[in-house]
């Protein structure tokens, strides 16, 4: 997985938006927060059930954005090759 700030800072809008999903959807991982409240005596306020709420609200908009965005303008790996083969072709046969 590639660092958030990475990617944000790529300027690729799916990518960020992937990553952020992503990242939001670890730190509602049920399994980090049941170890979280069993060993840690903070103050940091991630045991507050509220903190978790305020996550998964904030996934549920990123998941919405995500199915917004139209998939016509992102191409596929094999698509970007099947493009790039083609022009390759046209160049070679116009020589």
């Amino acid at each position: 997985m590639s660092d958030l700030p990475d990617v944000i800072r790529s300027g690729d809008r799916r990518d960020s938006l992937v990553a952020g999903r992503d990242r939001l959807a670890a730190e509602a991982d049920d399994t980090r927060w049941a170890q979280h409240k069993r060993e840690c005596n903070c103050v940091c306020g991630m045991g507050d059930g509220r903190t978790l709420v305020a996550v998964l609200k904030e996934l549920r908009v990123v998941l919405a954005e995500l199915d917004a965005l139209p998939n016509a303008e992102r191409k596929s790996t094999s698509d970007e090759l099947a493009e790039r083969r083609a022009n390759r072709l046209a160049a070679a046969a116009g020589s």
